[in-house]
């Protein structure tokens, strides 16, 4: 029974026919503003030398006092770079408490000392340059209002300059930072110390306040003491010019450049990456963000791999495997030295215990609907089935797993190696913490965690950073070259992108739009930009009372002009979306499209009652943080224009971003799916009525229908039309809006070789290197 409880105006789907509405829209009225570009890193310049303070004297007359010893001699503020504002490169100058003078004491005769230096010098990590202007090609003006929610850092993120006391001090909490090549150096803001003698610390940098580590940047210190003893005026400038030169070279030692942090790691063969968010967890059977993804493939190990470009299966745990004549039968054979991190033998029993886990229904893993080509899996997942034993999974012997399909699957393997549900977990482990089917109970932290990949977790550190050791144990152990992963959770994608330009990160997850024609000017940079099966669009609430009806759904999703939005916004590195699946899929029809139109989303819009948008609602739209920020703020502009619907937008860092999608605690939502294999199905799977990835509340029996026949049909062209029959009538209801496909954009450091270009957004560590 559907949920759009208003009227609908859909055409009816005959079986062979599909959807399409005529293009004939009014290109949407664009400002010229562009947005402001955000300020560049700092060039770091050397502070002037210090003009030394005069020595503690008796305080003799006035008439017998030389000028440097005149309290009122103007001596200039000393630097408090450690307590200043982000703003400027070293921050405010304060100027520091002066220290009480000593009793006085009868004037000497004997000839004056020399001062006593002490300098303490450390160098930056990294080079620190002028960093080129920030174009931005998006033409949209900016939103009328725009919110925010959760742990997530602005949208138009601080300056890199921004300035961070040491630790244990007065100061306010620094931000952290990434690790640097030395050593913290702990100590307080600027401040005068004993009688005569004066402290100047230098500035220290931090990438961005959201990077995961502390880091030193160029610091110094300068101690010049004086003895309590006075001297003549001609003395005491000899003195002061004596040591002009050293203070000079101190100086000058100080602003020395050392190399990069992935220069140094490119080294020691430790990777330096970003990840789009914090993980939301390290357990491969209920995992759901893009983050999990890119650490669990470098913890476990499922039967199959999957090659990087094509998507076809490689060998994993699993050295071979065998299908029947009929391709109901698949049976694995195990390698003999596959073993767990703690030495135990990777056996069939253990891949048995994780698919019974995956499939439980007190687990609530999403991901079961990629089981449901297995004989009873769908009718165990949903409760229907309680006996195990009747599920097409069998273990004939501790090196043999036997998969029984309801039919034939073409693209079986392909989901075998995609997804982390169908990876082995380790049983004792998981039983030693709690139940199998329990979550959250800490197995998965480092100490505990027990994997079968190529790394092992050794630290785990929630907002800051993952640290993953090449293990021993893994089969192939020989064949990896990186001795040690430091993934780095980066909400904010302007961050990221300044952490690569500094010299601290290897790759990135993502690249700002507004630095994508930097990057493309230069056609020896890092920018690389890969195909990938990816398909963005917006989530609707049908639950919501304006979005029940089909009618403001379709007014939605036609007013949009999608060309003019990839190449402005998006600066033609996304292709414009008018279906669900995406080009070069199995299963894709150019014939099944959504056209945009204005004037026809104005007649839908008025026949639902809200004419010129009078009346309509004010709606949300969610996005996750770490980018995207350009392209919600276009969606909201041209329903604003062209139908006169006011949108807020809310943004929120990736992990709550998905609790409110899986809650379905929102109105509309922008989101996206990576295909798990090569098969249509993979997408429309998403939005029947039992799907785990169903967030728009939408359910239609006919749809569910359509699907269920096309994963029962052995013919190829029929199951083909059958799923675009699907496809024709998701567009028709319009529960999500497609907007784009994505290709798949990030930053590589000249050091890495050999980055595997995943149609599927998986990353695999294997084969990767890095150039000393």
């Amino acid at each position: 029974m559907s949920a759009s409880a208003a009227p609908s105006s859909s055409p009816s789907i005959a079986p062979g026919s599909s959807i399409s509405f005529s293009a004939g829209a009014n290109p949407p009225p664009r400002a010229s503003s562009r947005p402001p570009s955000p300020p560049p890193a700092p060039v770091l310049h050397c502070p002037p030398p210090i003009r030394p303070p005069p020595a503690p004297c008796s305080r003799p007359p006035a008439s017998t006092r030389s000028p440097c010893q005149n309290s009122n001699s103007p001596r200039g503020p000393l630097p408090n770079c450690l307590c200043s504002k982000p703003s400027r490169p070293f921050g405010n100058r304060n100027s520091a408490s002066k220290s009480p003078s000593p009793p006085a004491t009868p004037r000497s005769t004997s000839p004056p000392s020399p001062p006593a230096i002490s300098i303490s010098v450390s160098s930056p990590p990294f080079p620190i340059s002028p960093i080129p202007p920030i174009c931005s090609p998006t033409s949209f003006p900016a939103p009328r209002k725009t919110t925010r929610s959760g742990a997530t850092p602005p949208s138009t993120p601080p300056s890199p300059a921004a300035i961070s006391p040491p630790p244990n001090s007065s100061c306010s909490n620094p931000p952290p930072s990434f690790p640097s090549t030395s050593t913290p150096r702990s100590g307080s803001c600027p401040r005068a110390s004993a009688a005569g003698r004066k402290t100047v610390s230098g500035p220290r940098f931090s990438p961005a306040s959201t990077s995961p580590r502390r880091n030193l940047s160029p610091s110094f210190t300068l101690r010049v003491e004086f003895p309590a003893s006075s001297s003549s005026p001609f003395l005491r400038l000899l003195r002061f010019l004596a040591a002009l030169p050293v203070c000079a070279a101190v100086l000058l030692s100080g602003c020395a450049k050392r190399e990069p942090v992935a220069v140094t790691a490119a080294r020691a063969g430790i990777l330096h990456a970003g990840l789009s968010g914090e993980p939301s967890e390290l357990d491969p059977h209920v995992i759901n963000a893009p983050p999990d993804f890119r650490v669990i493939h470098a913890l476990f190990e499922g039967l199959t791999r999957s090659d990087p470009a094509t998507g076809a299966p490689l060998p994993g745990v699993a050295e071979s495997w065998s299908a029947s004549a009929d391709g109901l039968v698949y049976t694995f054979k195990l390698r003999a030295d596959a073993k767990w991190s703690n030495g135990d033998p990777v056996t069939s029993a253990d891949f048995l215990f994780s698919f019974r886990r995956a499939l439980s229904p007190a687990l609530g893993s999403q991901y079961t609907l990629l089981f449901n080509p297995v004989r009873g899996a769908a009718a165990f997942a949903a409760g229907k089935l309680a006996d195990f034993s009747q599920v097409g999974f069998s273990a004939p012997d501790p090196r043999t797993v036997v998969v029984t399909l309801a039919q034939p699957t073409p693209y079986f393997l392909a989901l075998v190696s995609g997804n982390p549900v169908w990876f082995p977990v380790h049983p004792a482990t998981i039983l030693k913490f709690g139940k199998s089917d329990q979550r959250g109970t800490g197995w998965t932290r480092p100490g505990r965690l027990v994997g079968n990949g190529p790394f092992v977790l050794q630290e785990w550190n929630p907002n800051e950073r993952i640290v993953a050791a090449k293990s021993p144990t893994y089969w192939n152990a020989a064949a990896i070259r990186l001795n040690a992963l430091h993934l780095y959770p980066i909400d904010s994608v302007d961050t990221e992108e300044r952490a690569f330009r500094a010299g601290q990160l290897h790759v990135t997850a993502s690249v700002p739009v507004s630095r994508i024609l930097t990057y493309v000017a230069d056609q020896d940079g890092p920018l690389r930009i890969m195909p990938l099966l990816n398909s963005r669009f917006i989530n609707l609430n049908t639950a919501r009372p304006a979005l029940r009806d089909p009618r403001v759904r379709r007014a939605l999703a036609l007013a949009l002009d999608r060309t003019v939005i990839c190449r402005q916004v998006l600066t033609a590195t996304e292709a414009p979306a008018f279906q669900v699946v995406p080009d070069g899929m199995p299963g894709y029809s150019p014939a099944v499209r959504l056209e945009e139109n204005a004037d026809l989303a104005r007649d839908f819009l008025a026949l639902a009652g809200y004419p010129a948008g009078r009346g309509f609602p004010k709606l949300t739209l969610r996005r996750a943080s770490g980018g995207g920020r350009e392209l919600a703020e276009a969606i909201q502009e041209t329903w604003r224009v062209r139908l006169g619907v006011e949108i807020a937008i809310l943004e929120s860092e990736s992990r709550t971003h998905w609790s409110v999608m899986q809650q379905k605690d929102y109105d509309l939502a922008i989101g996206g799916w990576n295909a798990d294999y090569p098969d249509a199905s993979t997408y429309l799977d998403l939005f029947t009525t039992q799907s785990g990835w169903n967030f728009t509340n939408w359910s239609d029996p006919a749809y569910d229908m359509l699907v269920a026949q096309s994963a029962r049909e052995l013919d190829p062209v029929a199951r083909l039309h059958l799923l675009q029959q699907a496809e024709a009538r998701l567009i028709a209801e319009c529960p999500v809006i497609p907007l784009s496909f994505a290709r798949n954009r990030f930053l590589l450091h000249p050091a890495v070789r050999d980055w595997p270009a995943s149609i599927v957004d998986r990353t695999d560590y294997n084969p990767v290197r890095l150039l000393p």
